[in-house]
């Protein structure tokens, strides 16, 4: 994944560290003003620039393009949706025994 970025405030230290691990794919993040950085799919940090204290503005990293396959990147969302839909039950059951209360 590439990720170029100037649309936030300077930032120093791999924010996406978490990103590469759940998704199993490898990141680059060049950026003009802050600190790049590449990591591969474990969350390693390849290889680190901070624009103020350099004077190419050249960094080397040996990323590898094959990802692996993670139980987020497989399933997704799915427990956010199935408690989403617990909910929804639990609120459906709850007005049910209201209106069945009201009744007697």
């Amino acid at each position: 994944m590439l990720n170029p970025s100037y649309d936030v405030p300077k930032s120093k230290g791999p924010l996406y560290a978490l990103r590469t691990i759940e998704n199993g794919y490898s990141i680059v993040r060049p950026v003009y003003n802050g600190y790049s950085y590449a990591m591969d799919h474990n969350g390693k940090l390849l290889a680190d620039m901070d624009s103020d204290n350099t004077k190419t503005g050249i960094m080397y990293a040996d990323v590898p393009t094959k990802g692996v396959n993670t139980i987020y990147a497989t399933l997704g969302d799915l427990l956010g949706w199935l408690c989403v839909l617990g909910l929804g039950v639990f609120i459906v059951l709850s007005i049910k025994g209201r209106v069945h209360k009201k009744h007697n």
